[in-house]
């Protein structure tokens, strides 16, 4: 299964962002670890722009916790750690990385949140959204003085716009494991300007002390992954991982992957019924929702994001006939929807008429509530890509 990032038709002629979407793809073309989500092709058709990318079947990290919010019921302990331990080994494969020549890629996030933390109805888990990483490698330039990412999860020096490393990430990641046990903002404040300022001071009381359950070796961990200085810090995101790790074979010993995956089916059983419902009828040859399905067969490449034989021309029927007043492919009205496959076998792709897919395939309205959210905004820019795949979500979902 495969989906696909569009960028949004006011964009498509902003050569800054498709540089850094390309940058994107060349970045997590090279990355392979089980706990990264990968890319398949980076693609045009006529002035649109998509990524191909792995399908994730299940929710992101940030949906688990609004879900939990909603219930007021903080999520076990044990959850969070190993959500957190695969989401530390799929960002300690990205900064190691090397390249065709073993010359290192040196690759930082820069924008490790919630929402880029994907973990399936299997359990599986995996880091996504390298847009606004920087490799090597990348084309793309920031500016002096521009700050990228969201607010909220953001080191100390990359509040000051300082150069990054892998310690940035690794910040980021105490954060996002901190509001995941405590369910509130580690560094809330009213403005931007306040939330950076309590991030520079990185002053935070123990998550023991705000939420239920949680061991003080937890404490330990995650205060010295959120130190203010790089050097007081986890010097790599494998060392936090095995932290974590030691603290969760020592209080859960028994804890296995298949109760991360029931923790989150139990959560989402409507969701995930309905996406199997909506894949078997597909594969039936039933009409899905008001749209017809039209069958587009070609190899996943696994070559990278402009591998010869790839998606292009069976992407290119999906926007064929869409134009603007200008004459410009304006891409598909709605979800397009993609069946499952094997890497290297068949990809089949259906049109839709449900309402598409706002992120990864997950909670259709992720990305309105992180509108209104200040502390998840990106400071950069508005989001100008839409993640579309199967299965759109029935409206009012």
């Amino acid at each position: 299964m495969v989906a696909l990032k569009v960028v949004l038709p006011h964009c498509n002629s902003d050569q800054d962002f498709l540089e850094m979407m390309r940058d994107e793809a060349r970045i997590t073309s090279a990355l392979r670890h089980p706990n990264i989500a990968r890319t398949f092709e980076w693609g045009e058709v006529g002035s649109q722009h998509y990524l191909a990318m792995e399908y994730v079947d299940g929710v992101d990290l940030r949906t688990i916790l609004s879900h939990c919010r909603q219930r007021s019921d903080h999520p076990p302990v044990e959850h969070i750690l190993r959500i957190a331990i695969d989401a530390c080994l799929g960002l300690y494969a990205a900064h190691v990385a090397l390249d065709s020549s073993g010359r290192p890629l040196c690759v930082v996030h820069r924008d490790v949140s919630p929402s880029n933390v994907l973990v399936s109805f299997l359990g599986d888990v995996k880091v996504c959204d390298f847009g606004i990483a920087k490799a090597n490698f990348s084309r793309s330039r920031t500016r002096a003085g521009v700050v990228k990412g969201k607010v909220r999860y953001m080191s100390p020096e990359q509040t000051l716009g300082k150069r990054l490393d892998a310690r940035s990430d690794v910040f980021a990641m105490g954060v996002v494991v901190y509001e995941s046990l405590t369910l509130g903002a580690a560094f809330a404040g009213t403005s931007e300007r306040e939330m950076m300022e309590r991030i520079r001071s990185a002053d935070l009381p123990p998550p023991s002390t705000i939420g239920p359950g949680i061991p003080v070796e937890v404490d330990r961990v995650l205060l010295r992954a959120l130190a203010k200085r790089p050097e007081a810090r986890y010097q790599t995101a494998r060392a936090l991982a095995d932290s974590l790790q030691e603290v969760l074979d020592d209080r859960w010993p028994t804890f296995e992957r298949g109760h991360l995956a029931a923790f989150v089916q139990g959560l989402f059983a409507d969701r995930m019924e309905r996406s199997r419902n909506t894949l078997s009828e597909y594969e039936a040859g039933e009409r899905v929702g008001r749209g017809a399905a039209t069958e587009l067969a070609a190899p996943v490449p696994d070559e990278g994001p402009h591998s010869p034989g790839g998606l292009g021309d069976r992407v290119r029927s999906l926007f064929r006939g869409r134009t603007d007043e200008a004459g410009a492919s304006k891409g598909p009205d709605t979800g397009v929807a993609v069946a499952p496959t094997e890497p290297g076998g068949q990809v089949d792709v259906m049109q839709t008429d449900e309402q598409p897919v706002s992120s990864w395939g997950f909670d259709s309205t992720s990305k309105e509530s992180a509108t209104e959210d200040l502390a998840e905004a990106d400071v950069s820019q508005d989001d100008p890509t839409d993640v579309v795949a199967a299965p759109a979500p029935p409206e009012g979902a």
